[in-house]
């Protein structure tokens, strides 16, 4: 998967059913200024912290079964204004 999504100029990422990251590609780590390390294994409500609840109501409707195509924007890590 790593080879695949790594030209991805998307975020990509697999969470699991406790909604713990499990993959991550370079893209979106980029998106979030983080590591690998910060993400993977993390709770996606603890790396989010208040943008999570724009994107639980997402992880809820895919969880159900439903699919789900989503585009969340946000300004890189150092670009938001002040």
């Amino acid at each position: 998967m790593r080879t695949v999504t790594a030209e991805a100029r998307v975020g990509l990422l697999v969470v699991d059913k406790e909604r713990r990251y499990v993959f991550a590609n370079e893209t979106y780590l980029d998106l979030l200024g983080l590591k690998e390390s910060e993400v993977i294994g993390k709770a996606v409500s603890d790396v989010l912290g208040d943008i999570y609840s724009r994107i639980a109501p997402n992880l809820d409707r895919a969880f159900q079964g439903e699919r789900v195509i989503y585009e969340f924007k946000r300004s890189p890590p150092g670009d938001e204004p002040e």
